[in-house]
Order: C-alpha cells, then structure tokens, then sequence
C-alpha cells in the first residue's frame, strides 16, 4: 500500500475535505517513519497505510482512519503525543 493507492480507495467514500486531511496525515506519518524499515525490510510506513487501507474498507470515519494511519507514530518516532493532537 502507498500514499496515491490509499487516497485512491478512500476518494469514494468520503468528502474531498476529509482526502485531504488523509493525504496531509499520511504526509505526517511518512516523515516521522522516514528511514524505518520493518522486519522485511519494507518501508515502516507500510504497516500504517494497510490499517488505514483496512478502516477504509470497514467503513470507519475518517478520524478512526487517520488515527490508523497516526497509530505507530508516538510509539516508534520521536513524535509526541502533543504533536499530534496539534495536527
């Protein structure tokens, strides 16, 4: 899953505004993951986006979709939780 492929699926489904805050959010994680890889080897930034791409799929609101996208960037970045709700 990338950035282009998960604003793709969710365009159907929600209001262009909300896309937007998606794509702005997804921005934010990839910055904060820039250099992590997972066990695989992939990008860290993956993981994130497929449990984005899962919320979308089950019809979440896109707080709990970009709260998928957000989820691992506290834990596994120098990120703060203050950060966060600021964005």
């Amino acid at each position: 899953m990338n950035k282009d492929k998960l604003i793709e699926r969710a365009q159907p489904h929600y209001p262009d505004v909300q896309v937007y805050e998606l794509a702005y959010a997804i921005d934010f994680a990839s910055i904060a993951h820039k250099g992590q890889k997972r066990r695989s080897g992939e990008d860290y930034i993956v993981h994130p986006l497929a449990v984005a791409g899962f919320l979308i799929d089950w019809e979440m609101d896109m707080d709990t979709v970009i709260a998928g996208v957000l989820h691992d960037t506290v834990e596994d970045t120098p990120v703060t939780l203050s950060q966060i709700e600021s964005f």
